[in-house]
């Protein structure tokens, strides 16, 4: 018997391992604009919440940052996008939930565009009924927003829908939308994160695990 009706899935960090491309794309928008290299750390933070957000809080002015993300997406298209790989198992995990009868759609804050091409670069397209990702116009840009927007598009309520993430925001999203979550330890947040967030999570270790609590 089915546990819930749709299973909404983060991205990157989640369905893929992003990180070196995203990682890369930052470091290069940070030269490019004669801005101190962040260390390491702080460059981790830009995986998970969306763009914007992460140049704001790096200081930016609004003007900075659209002249970032702009240079940023310019940078990721061309090589970024490629730096990247499915996680062992995902697809695998993904047929199966298929074949029990599960909705699947993302819900990522990853521009559409590029979320689209990362779809399909890993042919990833064809298991998902549905792609919720960010608007280009900022319209659509946290993780609720998208959250809600697969939800809406699906007509599926919070109660009958759970979050597959890796970071505090995928925990916050679930919880401020009445989705269930299930937090993944493989990606690039902490468990202590996700917990502060969203105290009843679930966790696995390894996408495989996936099949064990759905």
């Amino acid at each position: 018997m089915r546990k819930y009706d749709l299973i909404l899935f983060d991205l990157d960090g989640t369905l893929t391992c992003s990180g070196g491309g995203i990682l890369y794309s930052v470091q290069k928008t940070f030269e490019e604009m004669g801005k101190p290299l962040l260390p390491e750390e702080e460059q981790r933070k830009f995986i998970g919440p969306p763009l914007a957000f992460s140049l704001e809080r790096c200081g930016f002015t609004s003007k900075e940052t659209r002249e970032g993300m702009e240079i940023y997406k310019k940078i990721y298209s061309q090589k970024g996008i490629y730096m990247n790989g499915v996680y062992d198992g995902i697809p695998q995990v993904l047929s199966t939930l298929r074949d029990k009868g599960y909705f699947l759609a993302t819900a990522t804050t990853k521009i559409e565009s590029f979320a689209r091409r990362v779809m399909s670069l890993f042919s990833l397209t064809d298991s998902f009924d549905f792609i919720s990702a960010a608007s280009s116009d900022g319209t659509r840009c946290s993780k609720r927003d998208v959250v809600l927007y697969a939800l809406d598009n699906m007509q599926i309520a919070p109660e009958n829908a759970v979050l597959v993430g890796d970071t505090l925001y995928d925990a916050k999203g679930a919880a401020s939308t009445g989705c269930s979550f299930i937090g993944v330890t493989y990606g690039y947040g902490t468990k202590e994160e996700m917990l502060e967030y969203y105290p009843q999570a679930l966790f696995v270790d390894a996408p495989s695990a996936l099949l064990d609590v759905l």
